[in-house]
């Protein structure tokens, strides 16, 4: 049995950022090659750092990054409106050695528990929708 955990990342976390530039250089690269289909890593530090996810009105940014066996095996950039009680998917790949193994629909329903729980922090009895 595979030792799965995920890692919710914040900016001033430097062992997070280290986890997501695994994520960055390793994965989310290779699976999104055109430059001009995925963020710059500046974009999504300054995202990261710009996150107001203490605001009521303002947007919650996450990232989460799935490690299995200790080594990063995919990540999932996504986003909370609290105006709408929406989730956003933006972004979630696993790296190739992972695909295909059950992994992504697991990784898909943590993603979908912490937009439901950002959901029912703020007021909601549940998450309105998801859009990937």
């Amino acid at each position: 049995m595979r030792n799965i955990k995920y890692y919710d990342i914040n900016y001033d976390d430097e062992n997070g950022i280290k986890l997501l530039k695994s994520f960055y250089d390793d994965i989310f690269c290779t699976e999104f090659p055109d430059p001009d289909e995925r963020d710059l890593w500046s974009d999504i530090l300054d995202y990261l750092s710009n996150s107001h996810a203490n605001s009521i009105n303002a947007y919650h940014y996450y990232i989460n990054i799935m490690v299995v066996d200790n080594v990063v095996a995919g990540g999932a950039i996504f986003d909370y409106l609290p105006g709408c009680n929406w989730g956003v998917i933006e972004y979630i790949a696993l790296g190739r050695d992972y695909q295909n193994k059950g992994l992504g629909y697991q990784f898909l329903v943590h993603v979908y528990s912490v937009l439901e729980k950002a959901a029912k922090q703020m007021g909601h009895k549940s998450l309105r929708a998801v859009a990937i």
